[in-house]
Order: C-alpha cells, then structure tokens, then sequence
C-alpha cells in the first residue's frame, strides 16, 4: 500500500495529525477550567464513593500512606539495585518441535556513597521450555501462546530474583536492603485476558513465589511500569462523576452530560496521573488466597509509572502488617534515583534489557539444532516474499 493511500485512510479516521487524548483538557484551559476540573479529581480521591468503587475492583487505598515525604537527595544513598529483564523465542505452531527459549539476564550496580564509588556486574540465564514442560506449566488444554509464554518467561524472571535474593540475604553484610527492579512483571493485567483455568494456575504460581519472598530478609522486590495500560483507579474515579445510572457507568464516556466523564472515558490510570498530578497514594489490591499486591503511580519529569510491590516483611510495620513507611521511602528514593541516572528510565533495568537481548546468531542456532530454518515454514516463506 502506498505511503499516499495510507495517509489518506489516517485523515479519513481522524488519525492523523496526531490528537491527543487530553484534547478536552486542553481546550478547558483555554477557558480558564484546568485548574478547576484537577482539583475536582483530586477531592474526588477523599469520597466514600471513590472507596466503593475501587472496593468493586477489588482494591483500597492507603490513606496512611497517602502523603509520602518529599526525597530530597537521592543521589546520596548507598544501596544495591537488580535490574532483571529477558526475551524470548516463542514456540511456533508452524513447525512439528513446539518448543521455546527464555534468556534472562540481571545487572547488579552497588552505589556506595561513602567512597562515590559504583559496582557493576552482570548475570544471564537462558532455559528452554520442551512441549512436554510447556504442557505441565500451561496445563494440557491450553497451547502456548504468544501471551501465555510471556506469561512464563516473566515467571521465570521473578523465581531468579527469588535465587538470587537468597544468595544475597546469606552471604550479605551490608546495613541497606537490596532492590530487585523487574520490568513490568508483577503488573498483573495481562492475566485478565486468559481464560479462567489459565489464569488460576498462572496466578497461583505467582503467589507461590512472592510467598517465599516474604520470607527472605533484606531484599526487596518490585516491578516498573513504563506508561502503563491498567485502567482500574481511573474508572473507579470516572464513576464519581457520571450521571448515568450505576449499572451503564462502565460503557458511558460522556453520554450522561458530565464534562469531566466525557473526559475520563477513555483515559487509562498514568493519563489521569499526568493530567491531575494526583500526589502518590497507594493501593492495596486483592489477588485471592488472603494476598494482595501494592501499587502506586509515580510521576518522573518524563513519564508516568506504575511500581508493584508484595507485602514488605519488616519489625515496624503500620497498621496493616504489611507495608513500612521507612521501606517505601527507601524504595522511591533508589527508583528515582536509578530513574535520574537513566536519563528519564530506570538505569538498571536499560541495561538489562540490552543484556538480555538475544542476538540473531543464538536464534539462528536454537532454530538449526532443533531440525528448521531460521523459523521459516513455507507459508512464512510466501508471506515474506522472500524470492521476490
């Protein structure tokens, strides 16, 4: 298709020039209405209403941990961070061995402030998941999908940092708590678009793993999400202010006349964030089986990002025995810090993800010794037109 037909098809749907989602906002701060309408959104926050609504998703806000204190001076800190990230070779239905590849890999930095020195040290992991294994993690009902082994190879980063946070608890003297920052791989979204038998067993080895995490001493885990998808809190705040009767709110986005509905609708949680500079609040959400997972959205000066986090074992907890205030202070500080360093993104996981890139010699390679070309069957060789 040509450049000019594709253009055209863009203008015909309104696509092109690029519009922006807050386009609404925008043109309500030309009347003078921006300030007006962010800090409707940020009362709203303070409602029994919000509350309930988030209650029906599943999740609660913190109020205790409403107002963290400014971290001034991050750059001062001595702690060590673990940025894990993988890729994958996804099995192919295309050819008879139906087999995949994970290779992962951890950068290790230790800041030491005391000496204004920095460590770095790198690991990588690779493990190849058979049909047989694939079977016994999915169940022998579900195929292995695209989504499903994203799903594994995460699960796969998780269990490494469990290792290696064991290690570090043993052999560890250092006063500070170790980092594990994982990319997106605690943010459970993905897992409301399995099928129910799916999404059970994925979720229930989850759990397992971030159970033995409680266990471990002087280590922390959690996961960042660069301009996430999820959708909850905004929904639960969108609701407030629609007109509609409880039951259609879901499917309104601005039918009922409301202005600040119309313009809710169709923004997702990190949008909300970036348009109302909703200070940092956090959320406990309900994952069954008595466990929960913590979330918060935090605002850099590039981006908006989702942290997840497990229950913290610590001495001196709040009131909910799970999350100490010192310890979230703590962990904003090393995020911001590590965000600072990377020039708009956490440091260490950039440099995992290059380490875990994998080149294309390794997939050559995995691709021959399994008996196949380079993941080309002949209906992929007509697609590409590759003697064309």
């Amino acid at each position: 298709m040509a450049t000019f037909n594709i253009l055209q098809l863009l203008l015909q749907k309104k696509l092109w020039p690029p519009q922006d989602k807050l386009l609404v906002a925008a043109e309500a701060e030309n009347d003078g209405k921006t300030n007006e309408l962010q800090n409707k959104v940020r009362r709203a926050f303070q409602t029994p209403a919000f509350a309930q609504n988030l209650a029906s998703f599943g999740i609660t806000q913190l109020p205790e941990l409403a107002a963290l204190p400014d971290i001034q001076n991050s750059s001062n800190l001595s702690y060590r961070v673990v940025g894990i990230d993988s890729s994958q070779i996804y099995p192919s239905r295309h050819h008879p061995v139906k087999a995949g590849l994970t290779k992962s890999a951890a950068v290790i930095f230790d800041y030491d402030h005391a000496s204004s020195t920095a460590k770095f040290n790198k690991l990588e992991d690779s493990k190849i998941f058979t049909p047989l294994e694939l079977q016994q993690a999915l169940g022998p009902e579900i195929f292995a999908s695209e989504s499903a082994f994203d799903c594994l190879r995460q699960l796969e980063e998780l269990k490494w940092a469990l290792c290696l946070a064991k290690e570090f608890s043993q052999a560890d003297d250092k006063n500070f708590k170790t980092i594990f920052m994982l990319d997106a791989a605690l943010n459970l979204k993905f897992l409301d678009s399995f099928c129910e038998q799916l999404k059970t067993v994925m979720l229930g080895k989850y759990l397992a793993v971030l159970q033995e995490f409680k266990q471990v001493k002087k280590c922390l885990v959690c996961s960042y999400t660069s301009w996430p998808s999820n959708n909850k809190v905004c929904k639960a705040t969108k609701n407030i202010f629609c007109a509609a009767p409880y039951f259609a709110r879901s499917k309104c986005f601005g039918g009922c006349g409301q202005d600040l509905c119309a313009m809710l609708g169709p923004l997702n949680d990190a949008e909300l964030w970036d348009f109302a500079a909703v200070p940092t609040v956090i959320f406990q959400e309900y994952l069954g089986n008595d466990y929960s997972l913590f979330f918060t959205y935090l605002a850099t000066q590039s981006e908006v990002a989702r942290l997840d986090f497990p229950a913290v074992p610590n001495d001196q907890v709040n009131h909910t025995g799970f999350v100490a205030q010192k310890d979230l202070t703590y962990l904003f500080a090393v995020i911001l810090d590590q965000v600072k360093k990377g020039f708009g993104y956490p440091l260490a996981l950039a440099e995992a993800h290059v380490a875990a890139n994998l080149l294309a010699y390794e997939k050559d390679f995995f691709y021959q010794a399994l008996g196949y070309r380079k993941d080309i069957s002949p209906k992929l060789f007509s697609k590409k037109n590759i003697f064309g």
